[in-house]
């Protein structure tokens, strides 16, 4: 991360970085298995039956992760 002024701007991880945490995100994306849509993208999918089919697969996301907060 890197400072400018009161704004902060991220930095993509050099090569060493990403080595080091790996074995980290290889493990959380084991565990977690995720399938990251963002609710914008729903609304640009072409042809209604693919956007029904994708909009259930993200409630149902959603529903999964409510049932793992309590």
């Amino acid at each position: 991360m890197e400072s400018r002024g009161k704004r902060r701007i991220h930095r993509n991880p050099n090569m060493g970085e990403v080595r080091y945490c790996r074995w980290w995100l290889d493990r959380e994306m084991g565990l977690v298995r995720p399938g990251p849509v963002h609710p914008s993208y729903l609304l640009r999918i072409p042809g209604e039956g693919r956007k029904h089919e994708a909009s259930a697969r993200f409630r149902d996301d959603l529903a999964s992760v409510r049932s793992l907060m309590r």
